[in-house]
């Protein structure tokens, strides 16, 4: 029977080289791998026609993304559209987009923190 119980914070992860939540956009909008940068393009066209941002606004004026999935999630669980252009499927695709988005950027992060904290 285990007796110790551990309560960690959010900013724990920090220390595994992944961001933390005012840097998580910012991560997310910066990339190398050409496939993630048509990903990252497709995401800067939903806020720009959605939000009405500038294409190339940065991360420091995007919305929060609770605030990008509750909207998404909202409009297509309900069948509804969002904007003129993002009817429920194509939000349903921008979700997996933003999703996928995330998991790649936190994994990159995390083994480039990896590859730095290896004694050589």
């Amino acid at each position: 029977m285990k007796k110790d119980l551990y309560i960690l914070g959010a900013g724990f992860s920090w220390y595994a080289g992944l961001p933390l939540q005012r840097e998580f956009t910012k991560n997310l909008l910066q990339t190398g791998d050409p496939h993630q940068v048509t990903l990252v393009q497709f995401l800067r066209s939903f806020i720009n026609k959605t939000f009405d941002h500038n294409i190339k606004a940065a991360s420091k004026y995007w919305p929060e993304l609770e605030d990008i999935f509750t909207c998404i999630d909202l409009s297509a669980n309900t069948g509804h559209t969002l904007g003129l252009t993002y009817d429920a499927s194509h939000l349903r695709t921008v979700r997996r987009a933003l999703i996928s988005r995330m998991i790649r950027m936190l994994d990159d992060l995390y083994l480039e923190a990896s590859r730095e904290a290896r004694p050589e």
